[in-house]
């Protein structure tokens, strides 16, 4: 996870994570949703953000296949976090003071502040070593809802984006 968040450091044209191992505070207007993504990130095009991005890593195959913890309950937890408006008011909020608060302490190569309310916001999963050999156990679904996927750099991407 280190390697991705020093990897995905672009604010120009591409990703850039600025949050590791988010957890969620608990409050009364959070359901019993448990999910917490490993990452959360900024999509850019030329320097305009685009997505916010929640990021979950999986590098082995019980990482992919636990039913308590697995692929598909992440799937199915980031799908209902970002469907929570308040929770997701708050992720905004957060992602714009994180990335000006970098550019303030001259960190991560942010040369200029961010500004924005709302994104679309995009579920990204980054699968790796035995997780990829477990990836024909999720196809399926992930074509039945649309994400797309790709390979690259070793590993396989699953993402898609959820326009407001």
């Amino acid at each position: 996870q280190h390697e991705l968040y020093l990897k995905y450091n672009n604010c120009n044209d591409g990703l850039f994570i600025y949050d590791l191992e988010f957890a969620q505070k608990k409050a009364k207007y959070i359901d019993n949703n448990k999910n917490q993504p490993d990452m959360l990130g900024i999509r850019f095009a030329n320097g305009v953000p685009k997505s916010l991005v929640l990021l979950e890593v999986k590098s082995k195959s019980s990482a992919m296949t636990n039913p308590k913890s697995g692929f598909n309950k992440h799937l199915e937890g980031m799908e209902n976090y970002i469907n929570n408006t308040t929770l997701m008011s708050n992720r905004f909020v957060e992602a714009q003071k994180i990335i000006n608060q970098y550019k303030d302490l001259r960190l991560r190569n942010v040369n200029r502040y961010v500004n924005f309310n709302s994104l679309p916001v995009e579920i990204r999963f980054i699968l790796t070593d035995e997780a990829e050999d477990c990836f024909n156990s999720v196809n399926k679904l992930l074509n039945d809802k649309h994400y797309s996927i790709e390979h690259s750099n070793g590993a396989i991407e699953v993402y898609k984006e959820f326009k407001k």
